[in-house]
């Protein structure tokens, strides 16, 4: 079986932090022991696709902003009111109800039946961790999904108030703007730097402009608290600035400034300016990244990309992590 190459993004080194484990199973499923891999690849290659109700909201809110600016860039004079208007019906509908319901009623028992790697890729194929469970009762399943329903409206109204986002609407003819795909493309995340041979890097950012004082302003999107999150979030921001860094060719007068916005109050924004001297620090980062990638694998070759013993990525000592993994079925770890 086809391995890729080791590649590296924020994503898979804060999942190596969280748990080494789950890690493993995201990655390296593949290569579980050849007494395993009838029984739990297939379950695991399954579990994989399985999404939280958070995680599933998060993405439709990423998903629907992408296609709003997409539609505004096509047409700037339509408002997030009017949009709603023409398709939020259609996107409750669709993309939230039938989704929802389609996996409350879904065979978990038999799941492989009915498993179609591309319709999984794509999205169309949506299994609820919460469902998988059997957390939910049935007499909660109209709350969750108007809860669903609220926190994604709510999220789209509060990331147009922005002041960040309103300047998008002014004058756009000496800007550029890139906008996120409203799929994840794994080819659109994939992106080389000259300074780092032979391995792939992932990041995208939600939005990017490059405004008429030839400053390059980054937009990235979260939702809930993020006290915790200081060294990831530094590090989606520095891997964000350090794509455009390569694929702009920038010079060293360039000016990037990253802001985050809070998706639950719209006011929330924070801002930071980054030099290019930091980008450029980053770089080492991303080295430092990959050789401890590396000390994983067998002889450490990133080519082959094979793991070491699966016993020596350890689980997590914090247990509460463990309710929101899909894979805590396999680990053998109860929350």
């Amino acid at each position: 079986m086809f391995i890729p190459p080791l590649s590296r993004s924020p994503s898979r080194i804060s999942s190596l932090r969280r748990c080494e484990r789950k890690f493993f199973f995201t990655y390296y499923w593949r290569n579980l022991p050849w007494t395993e891999l009838e029984s739990k690849q297939r379950d695991i290659l399954f579990l994989k696709i399985l999404q939280t109700i958070p995680n599933r909201s998060w993405n439709l809110i990423h998903s629907i902003i992408s296609h709003y600016l997409h539609e505004k860039e096509k047409n700037p004079d339509i408002t997030i009111e009017q949009y709603k208007e023409m398709y939020f019906e259609k996107i409750i509908e669709n993309k939230i109800k039938q989704p929802y319901y389609n996996s409350l009623q879904r065979d978990y028992s038999k799941w492989y039946q009915e498993w179609d790697k591309k319709k999984a890729s794509e999205g169309e194929l949506i299994g609820l961790i919460e469902h998988f469970h059997k957390e939910i009762k049935d007499s909660e399943h109209e709350v969750v999904i108007n809860n669903i329903i609220d926190k994604i409206t709510h999220s789209i109204d509060n990331i147009i108030e922005t002041p960040v986002y309103q300047s998008i609407s002014d004058k756009t003819d000496n800007k550029k703007i890139y906008i996120e795909p409203m799929k994840t493309d794994f080819e659109e995340m994939k992106f080389k730097s000259d300074n780092i041979p032979w391995t792939d890097l992932f990041v995208q950012p939600d939005f990017w402009m490059k405004d008429e004082k030839n400053t390059y302003v980054i937009i990235d999107r979260k939702t809930g608290k993020n006290n915790n999150w200081e060294d990831e979030i530094t590090d989606q921001l520095l891997a964000q600035a350090y794509r455009i860094y390569t694929q702009e060719k920038l010079t060293d007068d360039a000016i990037i400034e990253w802001y985050l916005c809070n998706l639950d109050t719209w006011w929330e924004l924070s801002w930071w300016r980054i030099s290019i001297n930091e980008v450029k620090e980053y770089e080492n980062k991303i080295k430092d990244n990959i050789e401890t990638l590396k000390d994983l694998l067998i002889d450490r070759d990133p080519q082959k990309n094979e793991p070491i013993w699966i016993e020596k990525f350890h689980k997590t000592d914090d247990v509460n992590k463990c309710k929101f993994c899909a894979f805590r079925s396999i680990c053998n770890r109860n929350a």
